[in-house]
This record gives structure tokens, C-alpha cells and sequence, in this order.
């Protein structure tokens, strides 16, 4: 975690699948814009995508 960055990384595991996931949020406007960088086997990452996409949302909405 890079507190001055606003930035994480951590791991997500399921059996012998594992994801590594790279969270950043910046200012943008008045507010913040989130993103989140996904390395891991494609069908997982499909898979945990929709899950992730109402997260974001939610860390950076009013």
C-alpha cells in the first residue's frame, strides 16, 4: 500500500487460481476516479470483473 500514491495491490486466490490485482484511485475533477488492473488466467478475470465494477463504484462515488 502507497498511502501518498493512493494506490494497493493484493491477491485474490480460489483453489489453484490466483489473481493479482493493482487498485489506484486519482483525483479527477472535483472528485476521484478509480481503476483496477487484473493479471491472472483470462476465465478468472472474467469472471471476477462484474464483481469488482460495483466496488469501484461505489469507493469513489459521493
Amino acid at each position: 500500500m502507497d498511502h501518498d500514491r493512493r494506490t494497493w495491490t493484493w491477491r485474490v486466490r480460489l483453489a489453484r487460481t490466483q489473481i493479482r490485482l493493482h487498485h489506484e484511485v486519482k483525483p479527477q475533477g472535483r472528485g476521484s476516479a478509480a481503476s483496477l488492473t487484473m493479471h491472472g488466467p483470462r476465465l478468472a478475470l472474467l469472471a471476477y470483473a462484474p464483481l469488482a465494477r460495483p466496488a469501484l463504484h461505489r469507493l469513489v462515488q459521493p
